[in-house]
């Protein structure tokens, strides 16, 4: 059951993969407007971790977020992970 759990959710990524592929529009990479953006203003909120830290590996933009207490709340305005992003907690 589980083994069957796991197939199906790699299906749905592979899936997912090949539609963004298809479409064609892209996501912003790393920590800008339309992709990784934390809330501004009165939305704002971002308890119970660090402000997101970013750098470059291999060509990737890699967003790192460190959770500092057990329960943490963070508001993004957007929360899109681009292609060439990888995100860390």
């Amino acid at each position: 059951r589980t083994a069957a759990a796991v197939a199906a959710q790699q299906a749905a990524q592979a899936a997912a993969r090949a539609a963004a592929a298809a479409n064609g529009a892209g996501v912003p990479d790393g920590l800008t407007p339309g992709g990784l953006w934390a809330a501004e203003g009165a939305l704002a909120k971002w308890e119970g971790a660090k402000t997101p830290q970013k750098s470059v590996a291999d060509g990737r933009q890699v967003v790192t977020i460190e959770q500092t207490q057990s329960r943490a709340i963070l508001n993004w305005e957007t929360f899109n992970v681009g292609r060439d992003t990888t995100l860390q907690f």
